[in-house]
This record gives C-alpha cells, sequence and structure tokens, in this order.
C-alpha cells in the first residue's frame, strides 16, 4: 500500500514548477562559479570555493525537497504552530548565543555550518499565517483578526530588527499581500503607497513645502466633497490657521497634542454635516506628524551608512568612492554587458573583483555584465514564470490553508525578487538581501527550497480540507 501511495504522489507532483526551480538553481550555480571564477581555476567540487559549497547545499535542499514529499499535506497544518514557534525561539536564542557577522548578530556558527534563522522564520511564518487565515471563523476584514496577524508577521520581523538584521526584516512586509488576496480593504494598501510617497518626500522637501502642499491637498479634498461651501471653508480656514501657527510657534510636544484636541474639540460642533472637514483635517495633521517622524526615525534611528545609502538612491548626495561605491560599480558592470553580454567567464568587473559581494547581493551584476540584456531579461523572465505558476498552484487548492501559503510563498520569493534586482541597478537602497535560489547560501537555499516544495506537496493534496 506505502510503495502504491508513494506512486500516486509523485504522478500528482507538479513536474513543471519543479523543472522551473531546477533551471533557476542553475542559473544561480552557473553564476556563483563565473563570480568567483580568474585565472586560477578551481575544480568544480572544490569545498574551498562558494561554487563547491552551493552544490552540497543543493544537495541537501533536494534532500530535504525529497522528504518533504512523504509528509501528508495536513501535517504541516497541524505543525504550523509548533514550527512557529520553534522559530521564535530560534530567533531569540540567536541575539545571545549567535555569532555577530558583519554587525547583525543573526547566525549560528557550528564549526564549518552557519545557519540564519530568520530564513527559517519565513517558511514558518507563511505556514503560522497560513493557519490562522484558515480558520473557520477569522475573516480579515475585522480589526481583532488584522491585530493577530500583524503580531504574527510582526513578532519575527521586530526580532531580527533587534538582531541588526534591518534587510531581512523587512522581507516580512510581503505578508501583507497575501492579505489583500483573503479579502483585506486596498485602503490600506493605497494608504501604505502614500506613506511611501511622503517618507520619500520628506527626504527632498523641506518641511515648510511639504505643510503648504498638505494644507493644499486637504483644501481641494473639502472643495471636490463639498463645493463652494462658505461654512465649510470657512471652518477649514480657521483650523488650517491654528494648525501652521501652533505648529511653527510651539515646540513642547504636548502643545502639538493640544492642538490635536483643539481641532477635535472644533470639528466636533460640525461632526454630522461636515465628516469631509473631520476627514481633511485629520489626513493633515497626520500626515504632518507622520513626516515629522519621518526626519526623527531617519537621523536617530537609521545607522549613518544606511542613511547615505538612502540619499545616493534619491540623488541627494553624490558618492560614487564612498558609500555609493557599491551601487557604482553595479551599475557599471550591468552596462558594460550590453545586449549580448561579455561572454561566458569574461567578464572584466567580476574578475577584478570591483563589486564586492559578487557572489551573494549583487550576484545579478554577473550575468547582466556575461549574458548581457538578453541574460538578465531571461532570467527575469523564469522568475515570472516561475511566480505565475506558483500563484496559480495557490489558486486552485481547495483547502484555504493551501490558498494563503501559496501566496505567502508567491509575496516572499516576489519580494527578494524585486528588491535584490532593484539594489544593482539603483531603485531601491542596498539593503543586502539574496536573490532566491540564485545568490550563494545555504540557509537561504534550504528555505526557499523547502517554501516551494511544502506547497508542490499541500497541492498534491489540493482536493482535501484541511
Amino acid at each position: 500500500m506505502s510503495n502504491q501511495r508513494n506512486e500516486s504522489i509523485f504522478k500528482a507532483i507538479d513536474w513543471l514548477t519543479i523543472l522551473l526551480y531546477l533551471m533557476i538553481v542553475a542559473v544561480g550555480c552557473v553564476a556563483i562559479y563565473t563570480a568567483e571564477y580568474d585565472d586560477n581555476p578551481t575544480g568544480l567540487f572544490d569545498m574551498a570555493t562558494n561554487h563547491g559549497k552551493q552544490l552540497v547545499w543543493l544537495g541537501v535542499a533536494l534532500g530535504v525537497a525529497f522528504v518533504i514529499q512523504f509528509f501528508d499535506g495536513k501535517f504541516y497544518s497541524i505543525l504550523s504552530p509548533i514550527i512557529y514557534l520553534s522559530a521564535i525561539g530560534s530567533l531569540i536564542a540567536v541575539m545571545f548565543l549567535g555569532q555577530e557577522v558583519a554587525g547583525s548578530r543573526s547566525w549560528f556558527n557550528f564549526g564549518a555550518f552557519k545557519f540564519q534563522p530568520a530564513e527559517f522564520a519565513k517558511f514558518a511564518t507563511a505556514l503560522a499565517v497560513a493557519k490562522y487565515v484558515s480558520f473557520s471563523k477569522v475573516n480579515v476584514k475585522s480589526f481583532q483578526a488584522q491585530v493577530i496577524a500583524t503580531l504574527l508577521i510582526g513578532l519575527p520581523m521586530g526580532l531580527i530588527i533587534f538582531q541588526g538584521d534591518t534587510g531581512s526584516a523587512l522581507v516580512f512586509l510581503a505578508f501583507v499581500l497575501v492579505l489583500y488576496r483573503e479579502g483585506l480593504s486596498s485602503i490600506l494598501l493605497i494608504l501604505g503607497l502614500v506613506m511611501v510617497i511622503l517618507f520619500v518626500a520628506a527626504l527632498l522637501y523641506n518641511f515648510t513645502t511639504l505643510l503648504i502642499a498638505l494644507a493644499v491637498i486637504a483644501l481641494l479634498m473639502v472643495i471636490l466633497k463639498d463645493g463652494i461651501n462658505i461654512k465649510s471653508l470657512g471652518l477649514y480656514a480657521a483650523l488650517m490657521i491654528a494648525s501652521f501657527v501652533m505648529i511653527f510657534q510651539l515646540e513642547e510636544p504636548h502643545l502639538l497634542i493640544a492642538l490635536g484636541v483643539l481641532c477635535v474639540a472644533l470639528i466636533s460642533i460640525y461632526w454630522f454635516s461636515k465628516k469631509i472637514v473631520w476627514l481633511s483635517i485629520g489626513l493633515f495633521l497626520g500626515s504632518v506628524l507622520y513626516v515629522q517622524s519621518v526626519d526623527y526615525g531617519f537621523n536617530e534611528i537609521l545607522k549613518p551608512h544606511q542613511q547615505q545609502r538612502i540619499e545616493v538612491i534619491l540623488g541627494t548626495i553624490e558618492d560614487s568612492k564612498g558609500v555609493g561605491y557599491n551601487l557604482h560599480q553595479s551599475k557599471i558592470a550591468i552596462g558594460s554587458g550590453g545586449i549580448f553580454g561579455k561572454g561566458f567567464l569574461n567578464g572584466t568587473q567580476n574578475k577584478g573583483k570591483f563589486v564586492p559581494e559578487l557572489s551573494t547581493d549583487f550576484i545579478f551584476c554577473t550575468i547582466g555584465e556575461e549574458f548581457g540584456y538578453l541574460g538578465s531579461l531571461g532570467l527575469i523572465s523564469l522568475f515570472s514564470i516561475f511566480l505565475f505558476r506558483i500563484t496559480m498552484l495557490a489558486e486552485r487548492q481547495k483547502a484555504q490553508f493551501g490558498r494563503v501559503y501559496g501566496y505567502c510563498v508567491a509575496s516572499i520569493i516576489f519580494f527578494h525578487f524585486f528588491i535584490n534586482i532593484g539594489m544593482t541597478i539603483g531603485i531601491v537602497p542596498i539593503i543586502g538581501i539574496p536573490l532566491p535560489f540564485v545568490s550563494y547560501g545555504g540557509s537561504s537555499l534550504i528555505s526557499f527550497t523547502v517554501l516551494v516544495f511544502i506547497l508542490i506537496r499541500l497541492d498534491v493534496d489540493r482536493k482535501q480540507a484541511f
């Protein structure tokens, strides 16, 4: 019976997804090899090299993927809370027992073997979010469900931030995208985009300019909703003048709170008939406070090199020899590849080691230089097809657990894919996260493999409800 069951499992497996996975991994192995290549080439399986180690990690990852297929889909659903708690425990333990690497205490060191719990936490959190959202009485539109989901995502994210690994922590924001598929209001997504725009604007423009711009936007809201109404515009003008006076003249925090109380008191008089005024003023004050918090967070929380990386991206500073060196060399490497590239093992920027972290964070530079625009487009297309296939697997799941988990997988891979390539071409700040299945790293390769192959196993049981 067990042999028949195993045969049925492997017949039902989605081999197309596995083929796409193997193709991307193969690209990674080639890229890591060429990133290290010099005039004294080493053996393919030389354990003193990254490409040799990566092949070993690939063997381990494929072994784990194979074992995953022997466990029923219900196994992952039932044990998801235990897996999640284990991940949280490892994130706490590494802060006390871990090894500090590049200012981040986020690695366990077991001799030649290193393990990063943050990678383990990604698929553990994916399982936990899928388990919670799939509860029969959970409605992601409710405030309670949103709070609990936020805590599930925020707990590992916060622990990773405490370790000093901000880049890995930001990946967990990808889980928010999953909630929209399950019915979360798009208003929150729009609010998030507005916050990103305000964040950039706060760094590019002075506070007075932003204040005036926000006031004009709030005024337009009132006019568009209520028309040219003397009472509404008069109330708006009075409250806005009070806001400007108090913001510019008073510095103590408790006086800013007093401003909020004053506005609430005045607007409440018109609550039933002038809600748009309340909304516009509320958004104005909220935006002002957020802009001020951006300034504080940028100058007081971010480290100097993180500040400079953002300023390089925004173009407020030019530093091709200092903090902007990595990005500058990355652009040179990718641009020098042209349409067809310089050819396999012929990358001059690669051989010269001008781009740091060439096997990990900047692996895309190797592909861009040696295989050119067409090679880069080919890899991006391969990832796009792979992500599309994952969403197809997610959509055809009968169980909500499988669907939610599938979208978690797609969101995490997409976030890594977009940010990593964005770093190398200068559209997002350099935060140091790998390109899935391509960058060198055992913890990364194994964790992404586990992510994908759990979904493949759930897809085998897609007609079951669990």
